[in-house]
Parts: C-alpha cells; sequence; structure tokens
C-alpha cells in the first residue's frame, strides 16, 4: 500500500495512474512511433497534433516528418531591420512580425513568427528529449524521466496557448 502512495504523489504534484503505467510500458521497449505504443499515441493526439494546427497543412505536415527525422532547422534572423515588420508568417498564413525562419532538410528558407517557432521548438524540445531516453542516454530514475516529459508535454501546452517563453 506504501508503494501506491508513493506513486500517487511526488515532489512535483499528482501523478496520473494511466498516465505513468503507459509511461512505464514505453520504457521497457521506447519508440518514437505513435502507431507502436499507447505513450506516443497519446503524446501526439494530446500535444503535438493540437499544437500544430497551422494554416500551411503541407508545410506542416513536411515540419513534423523533418523533427522526427531531426532535420528540421530554425534560426532567429541576423540584422535584418525589415524583419521587425510584419510579414506574412509561412505557417499562420498571417501578416505578423517574422524574426525567425526555418527549413525543412536542405530546402527553401520560411520566415516564421514567434507563435510558430514556438510551437515548433516545444516538440523538438519534447521529442529529443524522447529519443535520448529511447537511446539510454538518460540515465535518470524513472519518475525524473517521467516528470522531465510531463513539464516539457506543459511547455507544449503554453506554446500552444501563445504563452511564449522569450
Amino acid at each position: 500500500d506504501e508503494q501506491n502512495n508513493n506513486e500517487i504523489t511526488d515532489t512535483y504534484g499528482e501523478i496520473d495512474p494511466i498516465y505513468y503505467q503507459e509511461f512505464k510500458d514505453w520504457r521497457k521497449t521506447p519508440t518514437l512511433d505513435p502507431l507502436n505504443s499507447s505513450f506516443m499515441e497519446r503524446i501526439y493526439h494530446e500535444d503535438i497534433y493540437p499544437v500544430f494546427n497551422f494554416r500551411n497543412k503541407d508545410l506542416t505536415n513536411a515540419i513534423l516528418r523533418a523533427i522526427e527525422r531531426n532535420t528540421l532547422t530554425v534560426e532567429r534572423i541576423k540584422g535584418d531591420a525589415k524583419n521587425k515588420f510584419p510579414r506574412k508568417c509561412k505557417l499562420l498564413e498571417d501578416s505578423r512580425p517574422c524574426i525567425y525562419r526555418m527549413r525543412v532538410d536542405e530546402g527553401q528558407w520560411h520566415l516564421i513568427c514567434s507563435l510558430s517557432r514556438e510551437r515548433i521548438t516545444s516538440v523538438c524540445d519534447l521529442l529529443c528529449y524522447l529519443r535520448y531516453v529511447k537511446d539510454g542516454l538518460v540515465k535518470s530514475e524513472a519518475r525524473e524521466v517521467y516528470w522531465q516529459i510531463m513539464q516539457k508535454r506543459h511547455s507544449i501546452a503554453r506554446a500552444k496557448l501563445g504563452i511564449l517563453n522569450t
């Protein structure tokens, strides 16, 4: 019974038993494929797909594939004063200050605004961390890894709501 109580609360907060069990199952044979893991399926459906609700669907799909392949480049545009004025964000298809640019693989550069950048980088951060866990580069205890993932999911939720971490 003491074991169950320890799994309910933690120094970070209360542990959802369904999420935590999915995580523990995933950790036994980690994969980043949402079709082969209920844990990854949940992350894609609850976090990644909703935050990637951009108007430019073709580019959005290409970005997600590039993130999965680790071939996306996002960078701040330096020294171009013209980018302080509104331009069309390639993802939102709306006029906004675009101080970032990105490219998929080695393709063309696309101007993006801070909101788009924050959404993209929050997903990159989560998937990169999950890749490190999968590859055995993260040596922390299961609970610490779980809470790191929850923090990254929290960052995605904030980005989806437009709360920028700048």
